[in-house]
């Protein structure tokens, strides 16, 4: 119940039933503020999801080459609390007030270095009719499409272990393995209902860049525990464009459309937006071979919580 719910309010699809188009006139004008808004809330939400894709708690190896194959799952939620601040606007359906977007990520991703050094690339490819099961979660008439491409560069400042810090003697236990890394992300996501009538619909289209900064801490424990926390910061920017249709009466800017209307945005460059996520987590290396790690992490900025959940081969 709380994910069709949830997932209900990402696609609109409840609005589009139950909403403002269930009245005959509409305020289209109302309508296309209140798309206008909980788009940019999902534009907010794209660079928490996917630059989280590609977190291990495995530092580049100081001794060896490291490589891995991995599969990434994410749940990106907003603070409630702060939907406000973001200009995000309460969006009706069911008769009641919803603000609480929810993005799914599923990925795959590779990594190969040789010596303190090491490059990722992580891919994603998701929509409805790929996944059995998940339109009957986005709700009847709903449709969800995500593709992104990313690649990061890592480098360890500090190896897990070392005897010398700043060439003075220190005991190896005591040291923590300190990696920089930085990257890029490329997305595209649709999302939007279709109704009834092929003249009724609502879609909603994001391109967002993603380039992000961060430091990591992690320290690895009896060979099979490697705890890591770190800070990154997140630039981010979003191209949208909307349309939607109705064959109902519509007013929209001083007329008023007997017939129905088909209405489109055009594209719409948004603000760049800078971000800082705190995030953490907990690496389990399995027979020597796998890798599985638990993460999370909060946006600082604008309160977005992303849990995550990745199973690696590591070689």
């Amino acid at each position: 119940m709380c994910f069709k719910r949830i997932a209900a309010v990402l696609v609109l699809g409840a609005l589009f039933c139950a909403g403002l188009f269930a009245q005959a006139p509409f305020n289209g004008d109302e309508f296309n503020t209140q798309i206008k808004k909980y788009m940019d809330n999902i534009s907010r939400l794209i660079p928490d999801s996917v630059t989280t894709q590609n977190i291990w708690s495995l530092p580049p190896s100081s001794r060896r080459g490291m490589w891995g194959l991995g599969l990434n799952g994410s749940i990106t939620l907003a603070n409630k609390s702060k939907v406000g601040g973001l200009g995000s606007s309460a969006i009706a359906f069911d008769g009641k007030q919803e603000s609480i977007p929810f993005l799914p990520a599923f990925a795959v991703d590779l990594r190969g270095g040789w010596k303190y050094f090491d490059i990722g690339l992580t891919g994603m490819w998701v929509d409805t009719d790929m996944i059995e099961g998940l339109s009957s979660i986005v709700g009847e008439g709903s449709y969800y499409a995500h593709r992104t491409l990313g690649f990061d560069a890592r480098l360890a400042l500090l190896s897990d272990g070392i005897n010398s810090f700043f060439g003075l003697k220190v005991p190896g236990n005591f040291i923590p393995a300190l990696t920089f890394q930085m990257g890029y992300y490329f997305t595209w996501m649709s999302l939007g209902f279709q109704g009834n009538e092929d003249t009724n619909y609502i879609n909603m289209d994001f391109r967002n860049d993603a380039y992000f900064f961060a430091l990591q801490v992690s320290k690895r424990f009896i060979g099979l525990l490697t705890p890591f926390v770190g800070l990154k910061l997140i630039i981010s920017s979003t191209v949208t464009e909307y349309s939607w249709a109705t064959d109902r009466i519509v007013q929209l800017k001083g007329r008023e459309y007997l017939e129905g209307v088909q209405y489109n945005s055009g594209t719409d460059t948004r603000d760049t937006y800078s971000y800082l996520h705190l995030y953490g987590g907990l690496g389990v290396y399995i027979m020597g071979l796998m890798d599985l790690t638990l993460g999370m992490s909060v946006n600082l900025i604008s309160g977005h919580f992303t849990a995550t959940l990745a199973l690696r081969v590591v070689f």
